[in-house]
This record gives structure tokens, C-alpha cells and sequence, in this order.
């Protein structure tokens, strides 16, 4: 997962970010996917944390809060409907960790674009996705 958040990043984010991404390029490289799910999960409470915080009467920002309220909505029902209010978390399937680090990625361009990019403040989710190497996904 961190490796599809960076090479999103890579893709859309302007010179300046990117040289950012290529300062933490050696401690990206040493990471392997071992908490890939925990990254995942990071990444989409990052998104709507930081989603929270925008206008929502924005027609930008409505979208994205409609699509993160969708989120939660679906995710409470389904760790409802298969392990209860306490239960063990759920497993869910790549292709979903990969729209929730896609996500992540889409806001921070948001964010960056709208309110200038020292506001989007990505580098530390991505300082906190390569911290998570070594721990359970």
C-alpha cells in the first residue's frame, strides 16, 4: 500500500512535494507490505480526518464528504453483520485498501491545490505508513 500511495503521489503531486517523496525515497525502499492493512486502514482515517475540516457546502468537498459518510456507513454495517459491536476486525480485500490509499492521495491533491500545499500536511501520514513497517497488517 505504501508503495501505490507514493507512486500516486509521483504522479499527481507538484516538483516541490515530490522532492519531498524522493528526501524519504531510501526509507520507503526498506519497507515491505507486512502492514499493508494497517497502512490501508491509516490512509482512509487520515482522508476523512482531514476531509472533516473542509467545507462541506463546497461542491468539491460535498462529494468527498458524501463518499467518506458512504464509507463509515458500510463499514459499521459490515463489522456489524459479521463479527458484532466488539468483534474481531474484518478482513476486507486489496482492491479496496488500494481506493482507501487512493483516497488518501486525492485528498492531500485536493487540499494542496484549494488551500496551498503546506496546508495538506501528507508528509506525516507518509512518515506514519513507513513507521508502521514491522507491525501486523
Amino acid at each position: 500500500m505504501l508503495r501505490i500511495f507514493v507512486r500516486n503521489a509521483e504522479r499527481r503531486f507538484p516538483p516541490a512535494e515530490q522532492a519531498e517523496l524522493s528526501r524519504r525515497a531510501p526509507a520507503i525502499a526498506a519497507t515491505t507490505s507486512s502492514a499493508d492493512g494497517r497502512r490501508a486502514r491509516r490512509c482512509a482515517r487520515w482522508a476523512m480526518e482531514v476531509a472533516a475540516g473542509t467545507d462541506p457546502s463546497h461542491p468539491g468537498w460535498a462529494r468527498v464528504h458524501e463518499l467518506h459518510r458512504e464509507w463509515r456507513d458500510l463499514w459499521f454495517g459490515f463489522r456489524m453483520g459479521t463479527s458484532g459491536p466488539r468483534g474481531p476486525e474484518p478482513v476486507v480485500g486489496e482492491d479496496v485498501h488500494v481506493q482507501w490509499v487512493e483516497e488518501a492521495v486525492d485528498v492531500a491533491c485536493r487540499l494542496g491545490e484549494e488551500s496551498g500545499w503546506q496546508h495538506a500536511h501528507w508528509e506525516a501520514l507518509l512518515d506514519e505508513l513507513i513507521a508502521m513497517e514491522g507491525t501486523d497488517g
